[in-house]
């Protein structure tokens, strides 16, 4: 009777190990969500949060940094910003979409919602980013 408990157990971290690394693979290997990035993220990022929340910033804000790949996904004081594949479950579209207890960005005023659409769509396709990550220090 453990017998299928088991094979059951281990079919599904293998297809939960799957699904997680598939977005971070596919990620990889997009050049057309890089340049999706480069075109509609990017440019929000310089111009709503690098003042705040890059290298420029002395310290970032609340220890997150926009400027480097690793920077967006690992987050912040409050966590991991960006969980790829999964938008809802993002920090990053919560504290975009003034939906977080933690934080409302940028502050003062909401992006409009065809800026928050293509940050949920980013993510989506595993949030494909082309910059490197952070520099060594």
């Amino acid at each position: 009777m453990m017998q299928p408990n088991l094979s059951r157990s281990a079919w599904t971290l293998t297809f939960l190990l799957g699904a997680t690394c598939s977005h971070s693979v596919f990620a990889l290997d997009d050049p057309e969500g890089k340049a999706f990035f480069e075109a509609k993220i990017r440019p929000v990022l310089i111009e709503h949060c690098f003042a705040c929340h890059s290298s420029q910033a002395k310290p970032p804000k609340a220890g997150f940094r926009v400027d480097t790949r690793s920077g967006l996904r690992r987050g912040g004081d409050s966590g991991s910003a960006i969980e790829p594949g999964r938008p809802d479950d993002s920090l990053l579209i919560r504290v975009l979409e003034h939906t977080s207890e933690i934080a409302m960005m940028p502050p003062g005023s909401r992006l409009p919602d065809a800026v928050l659409d293509d940050f949920r769509a980013w993510i989506e396709r595993g949030a494909p980013d082309p910059r490197p990550d952070d520099p060594p220090r």
